[in-house]
């Protein structure tokens, strides 16, 4: 037994001794010192970046949808960049997300972040009322939806000066939201917008 916790301490000394890929640094956080990872990411964009180097690999399946990563960073890399261009979304400004556990959901939320906002979930078996007060006291810019939730909220858009996304459509919504779909075919090929983003920034309301 001793001869194994030997080893275990010695492969967990390489691990973290200076240049190793876990090694480990003291820093101050609010008066108060902390070991952390040096090498760790900083950002909850950083760390989520990793994910784009399994390529091809399978990252998602949703009821016989199989979403790589390539294709999960792409649809969020282009959807970031609609945010910052298209709907004027910055550092700091709130953006809510309504809808079920779509794979969009989580796309959504990589594209939020990625670019400084504020990610805003919303209960999704929340009913009207429910979802536009969470609009209104979120101070949210804009919505990504799906069409239940999107029924719900409609009407209050334009009161509320919000603007919505919504994903997997039924019916015409031409003039209450703008469809995900048609809005990754208009970006074309696009990068994810360079943000200056520390580690102090806070990413959900």
């Amino acid at each position: 037994m001793s001869n194994i916790l030997t080893r275990l301490q010695e492969a967990s000394d390489l691990l973290l001794q200076d240049g190793a890929s876990h090694q480990v640094t003291t820093t101050r956080v609010e008066g108060t010192e902390l070991r952390v990872y040096a090498n760790a990411p900083v950002t909850l964009r950083e760390a989520l970046d990793a994910g784009r180097a399994h390529g091809d690999k399978t990252f998602i399946v949703y009821e016989g949808e199989s979403w790589s990563f390539n294709r999960f960073y792409a649809e969020a890399d282009k959807i970031s960049a609609l945010l910052a261009s298209r709907f004027d979304i910055g550092k700091g400004d709130r953006v809510a997300i309504a809808m079920r556990n779509y794979p969009e959901w989580m796309i959504a939320y990589m594209a939020i972040i990625s670019i400084g906002a504020i990610a805003v979930p919303l209960n999704s078996w929340g009913q009207a009322e429910e979802l536009q007060y969470g609009l209104t006291d979120a101070g949210a810019k804009l919505v990504f939806c799906d069409q239940q939730r999107l029924t719900y909220i409609a009407t209050a858009l334009s009161d509320l000066n919000i603007e919505a996304i919504v994903v997997r459509p039924e019916g015409d919504n031409e003039g209450i939201a703008q469809e995900w779909e048609a809005l990754l075919r208009s970006a074309g090929e696009t990068t994810l917008p360079v943000v200056d983003i520390g580690p102090d920034i806070d990413l959900v309301a």
